[in-house]
């Protein structure tokens, strides 16, 4: 098995407190901080987590698809409880920008709701790029249409993976980053700080004295109080549905292209297709059904764009009841794969039993020296079989006790926190978290 039962039922609890602290069914320590980690695809956000709490993230990461889309790590930092929520880039090749847009909303609208506040943002990019690529270009655009101008101020920009080779070309990227009014430069006008994480070594300790001084330098800068992304004031208190918002605008935008170029592409091909079957009475098998394959191709590439266009219509609830099915789907099927080789290995011993009953059936008074060390070896390999099934049934029913406590806690609150959050009324705790923690 790819993964122990025990590990991933480690994970789903100590992710499940986590996510119920973010979000508010369980109140933060007072002393709590929490920052958003965000960044493209391979900027290096998972080694920046793992040298802050000095834990390994991969084994989160792997088992991402069990559970949350988002990740959240928490260690204890010179007094405080810092909380680092790791977020999907926008440039996932296994997730659109619609389906990413969806979830993190989803997620820092029900924690605003509940008067759960973001206090920093840390925003990684990796300096050994040799241009702000488009994809590149794209994320940033995303993030500022996330945050809104009025959060810059506790924005920390990151630049990763330096090296002491080719120096001079970094600090010239940097420059040029610092400068772009198209990229860092209008964050860096608005109050953002340009950092550098393991610019003096890439050894462990090195990159964990790098990361928590980076977390220490937004703490101090984040010193006026948390505050309100753009995204989380337009959901929860314009209550406006995910497309109206200054994120989804984008996002609406590029599906709208990609609607009219595959509608295009489409209609192309049929008239090809038509002109095709005048010219000629009758059309090679192989070419028809190549053409066949490209309609049914671009009809599926509608029919995609349609569905991320139906998950952007929608209001906080609807992304709420969005991430709570996904969650529930994603709990049940992880429970499912595990009770699956749980009846894999209750099979292979039932066939190792089968096969020791034939051998001791076959033997006779005179057992030959093989038969002896064939029923020998049965013997040992049921008993082992035997052992491994007591053990992971044992696991699966542990399993089973933490995804029913999962379903029964964390999704009856997701269900209640936009509610009751938003009667309690969330302007005034703004005001009133201001002076905390910092």
């Amino acid at each position: 098995m790819e993964q122990d039962t025990d590990t991933v039922r480690q994970y789903i609890e100590e992710q499940a407190i986590k996510f119920r602290t973010f979000t508010g069914i369980q109140r933060p320590p007072p002393n709590a901080v929490f920052i958003l980690v965000m960044g493209m695809t391979g900027s290096g956000k998972s080694s920046f987590v793992a040298s802050c709490t000095g834990k390994g993230v991969t084994v989160g990461h792997g088992l991402q698809s069990c559970t949350f889309d988002i990740d959240i790590f928490d260690f204890e930092f010179e007094g405080r409880q810092i909380f680092l929520i790791d977020t999907p880039g926008f440039n996932d090749t296994n997730k659109s920008d619609a389906e990413t847009l969806a979830t993190v909303s989803a997620y820092l609208g029900t924690s605003y709701a509940q008067n759960v506040f973001i206090h920093g943002i840390l925003y990684l990019h990796r300096i050994t790029d040799n241009r702000v690529s488009g994809s590149a270009k794209r994320n940033f655009g995303m993030f500022k249409a996330l945050c809104g101008e009025a959060s810059y101020g506790n924005v920390s920009l990151v630049t990763t993976m330096w090296t002491d080779g080719g120096r001079e070309d970094q600090l010239r990227r940097e420059a040029e980053l610092r400068r772009d009014p198209n990229f860092f430069g209008s964050i860096i006008s608005g109050g953002a700080s340009l950092l550098r994480h393991g610019e003096h070594g890439t050894d462990l300790q090195q990159l964990r004295d790098s990361a928590l001084s980076i977390v220490r330098q937004l703490i101090v800068q984040c010193r006026p109080g948390p505050i309100v992304l753009l995204i989380q004031h337009e959901l929860v208190e314009e209550k406006k549905v995910l497309d109206d918002t200054s994120a989804g605008i984008i996002v609406q935008s590029d599906l709208h292209r990609a609607f009219a170029d595959y509608r295009k592409e489409l209609s192309n091909l049929r008239q090809e297709m038509n002109r095709t079957a005048q010219s000629r009475k009758s059309v090679a098998s192989g070419e028809a059904q190549e053409m066949a394959e490209l309609k049914a191709e671009f009809k599926q590439k509608l029919g995609a764009v349609e569905r991320e266009r139906n998950v952007l219509a929608s209001d906080l609830a609807r992304l709420q009841q969005r991430e709570k099915e996904t969650l529930l789907s994603k709990l049940e099927a992880t429970e499912q794969r595990f009770q699956s080789e749980l009846e894999r290995q209750e099979g292979h011993l039932r066939e190792l039993q089968r096969s020791l009953q034939k051998a001791e059936e076959d033997s006779t008074g005179d057992n030959t020296v093989q038969q002896t060390v064939t029923r020998s070896k049965l013997q040992k390999e049921v008993v082992n079989a035997g052992k491994k099934v007591v053990r992971e049934r044992q696991k699966v029913r542990r399993l089973k006790t933490t995804v029913d406590g999962v379903k029964e806690g964390i999704l009856d609150g997701f269900s209640t926190s936009l509610s009751s959050a938003i009667v309690a009324g969330v302007g005034t705790a703004v005001v009133a978290l201001a002076c905390v923690v910092m």
